[in-house]
């Protein structure tokens, strides 16, 4: 089967993770690769073009990995195209869900990229090298290790894998094991160079922030930590991007862009009370900013309190005349009003 003639399409949520995928699929010779961030442009792009395989991102925002799967099974056409899900975590149930609807493969995060290509590749039937084997042998040894507190074997089980090629998620747990050890600037090496390799770990972020807390450097870690919480907001995790923002909290308590961060996260949970504190907050440390006012005004919306809503964008145009988006959800609420 010649790779470059294969197709392939990713869904997740996540703009970051799809870039890194990509990336991976034609560092290993993919050169078609279609890319979705929500459930039904993943559907409108297998129903447009000649797919050969789906691998789907089980968190899939308005239709989820599970529903694009059966739907994918359910037409007599496509019903046998290749289909693997991404899961962050893995139970009986789920298992038996994603089996009896007939997927092909299951990869649970976190993995290597040499997983995330193996499976792909013995999905397809495509023989992988015998490099990455040892290093997912490896990997996996390490992972084991670590879970049984054999920490200084892990390490070595990790740093072997180094010498074949360098790995964002090696270092991470290299870094972690140091930083168990309290080889804080050991552990921080580690974490930098995960970061390096992958800009978007945010894991990495977070432990480097938690490890320089430690070490009484607060401005570095409420960088860290800022760098972790966008990352984790744009993966839409919201329960980690709320922990490391209390973080930052802790350590700065006069800071405009983990208030309004936290004010998205409640704002998607239902929290709208929690949520309009949030941006108070931070419109008392930067009152000047019309991003603040136009999310308060779409958190007034939710509570049916178009009022304050309305203030809030003419709070924001004021600030900046040409803010379109405002500019429209005012002239939304001023049509809705006018019709009722």
């Amino acid at each position: 089967m010649d790779q470059k003639q294969l197709t392939l399409l990713l869904g997740d949520n996540s703009l970051a993770e799809l870039e890194e995928k990509a990336a991976w699929l034609r560092e290993a010779g993919y050169s078609s690769i279609l890319q979705a961030e929500e459930g039904p442009e993943v559907w409108a792009m297998f129903k447009s073009f000649a797919v050969d395989m789906v691998i789907c991102s089980w968190e899939m925002h308005r239709i989820s990995g599970l529903a694009l799967l059966k739907l994918i099974r359910n037409d007599e056409e496509f019903s046998s195209t290749p289909f693997i899900m991404i899961m962050d975590q893995v139970s009986p149930k789920f298992v038996v869900q994603v089996g009896r609807a007939g997927v092909d493969d299951i990869i649970i995060r976190p993995f290597l990229k040499d997983t995330f290509k193996k499976k792909i590749k013995d999905t397809l039937q495509i023989e992988l090298e015998p490099e990455a084997l040892e290093a997912e042998k490896k990997y996996q040894n390490g992972l084991e290790l670590m879970k049984a507190g054999r920490y200084d074997e892990a390490f070595k089980s990790f740093e072997s894998i180094l010498s074949v090629h360098e790995n964002a998620e090696v270092y991470y747990n290299m870094g972690y094991i140091n930083s168990i050890k309290e080889l804080y600037e050991e552990a921080l090496k580690c974490f930098r160079r995960a970061t390096q390799i992958d800009n978007s770990h945010a894991r990495a972020y977070k432990m480097m922030a938690e490890v320089q807390v430690k070490l009484g450097r607060n401005d570095l870690a409420e960088e860290n930590f800022r760098q972790a919480g966008a990352i984790f907001m744009e993966r839409r995790q919201d329960s980690e991007a709320e922990e490391v923002f209390q973080q930052v909290i802790k350590i700065n308590p006069d800071t405009i862009n983990v208030f309004n961060g936290l004010g998205i996260i409640y704002r998607r949970q239902g929290k709208f009370i929690e949520a309009l504190q949030q941006y108070k907050k931070a419109l008392r440390v930067h009152p000047e900013d019309e991003h603040i006012f136009y999310n308060l005004s779409r958190v007034y919306l939710e509570i049916k309190d178009y009022k304050n809503a309305k203030t809030a964008l003419e709070d924001s145009l004021k600030v900046k005349p040409d803010f379109s988006e405002a500019k429209e959800l005012l002239l939304a609420i001023e049509m809705g009003q006018t019709i009722h």
